[in-house]
């Protein structure tokens, strides 16, 4: 099968876009001939094209002018909820969560966790730390994400680091740049590093998928916290936790869901302030243990998500 793939964002060190390519490494892995294109300004030379939509990175009009463009089916990954109007324009809908459009009787629908980067086999945690220069005898936390206001990170930091260096444990966090500027949150995480550098490690930079695995399975605990969502969207930060191998402390938020219910996830209180005493209560009580990742990798959702685009042209 030949698929045009449509990603408004690629080329840009986004959400949808890292999605776009990992989605096109997986389906080329599994077979089929992918191309990735920001738009289109000609018919699609493609048995079908695979719309990444979001309504912040495409508007009404540009939607529009993609369905019209496209002369094959289109099936749409929605990342927010679909124009109900597009509805009828659209070959099927791939979806990471229930809810995104009113009526999903209307069209083929394939819903399905949010895949992750998950190695066969996990790496050793003590080579692992000797290569990014942490300690190998001092139990680690660690969260992942982009930098931005809503994950909470500099309060989150403030409320764990006295409690964590009194019962002996480190603190690891590996964020990236958002597409849009967060003023003042790097200077804040740069303020606590300098104030507890033997204690709190900081990496900020955009890390491919197996560079950031390797950090989070470098860790002995992770966390995963976040506001509630404008929309019951699954989040990529958990699955790309859960894809390490190691124990998750995660909200219960609807977002989480796909991976609450895993082995080796605890379930925590949504609120900030709960959050932390649960995430500080397993700290204290910690035994080390690692899952296989695999259960939300690509690999395992590929062969669903490649079968549904086949049928949509039967």
């Amino acid at each position: 099968m030949r698929i045009v793939q449509v990603s408004p964002s690629h080329g840009q060190l986004c959400g949808v876009a890292v999605f776009a390519d990992s989605m096109a490494t997986a389906l080329t892995a599994s077979g089929m001939e992918v191309r990735t294109v920001p738009s289109i300004s000609r018919p699609c030379d493609a048995d079908i094209c695979l719309l990444q939509y979001h309504s912040e990175l495409m508007t009404p009009d540009e939607l529009n002018t993609t369905l019209s463009r496209a002369h094959a089916p289109v099936a749409v990954v929605a990342h927010s909820p679909v124009l109900d109007r597009a509805l009828g324009r659209i070959a099927g809908v791939l979806a990471m969560t229930e809810g995104l459009f009113s009526d999903p009787a209307s069209v083929p629908t394939l819903t399905f966790p949010h895949p992750a980067f998950a190695p066969d086999v996990l790496s050793d945690r003590v080579a692992i730390r000797q290569q990014f220069g942490l300690p190998a005898d001092l139990p680690i936390v660690a969260a992942s994400g982009f930098l931005r206001f809503d994950r909470r990170f500099p309060d989150i930091l403030a409320r764990l680091l006295p409690e964590a260096a009194e019962i002996g444990w480190g603190i690891q966090l590996v964020t990236s740049p958002w597409y849009m500027p967060s003023p003042g949150l790097l200077a804040d995480l740069v303020r606590l590093h300098d104030q507890h550098d033997a204690q709190f490690w900081h990496v900020h930079e955009h890390l491919s998928e197996p560079d950031l695995n390797r950090r989070l399975q470098a860790a002995d605990l992770l966390w995963c916290w976040s506001p509630p969502p404008l929309m019951p969207y699954a989040s990529g930060v958990i699955s790309q936790m859960y894809g390490s191998g190691t124990q998750i402390v995660a909200a219960d938020r609807p977002q989480h869901e796909h991976v609450l219910g895993l082995p080796n996830v605890v379930r925590a209180p949504g609120d900030l302030t709960s959050f932390v005493h649960e995430l500080l209560r397993q700290m204290r009580s910690y035994k080390r243990t690692r899952h296989d990742p695999t259960v939300i990798s690509w690999r395992q959702q590929i062969g669903r998500i490649a079968y549904f685009l086949a049928d949509l042209l039967r």
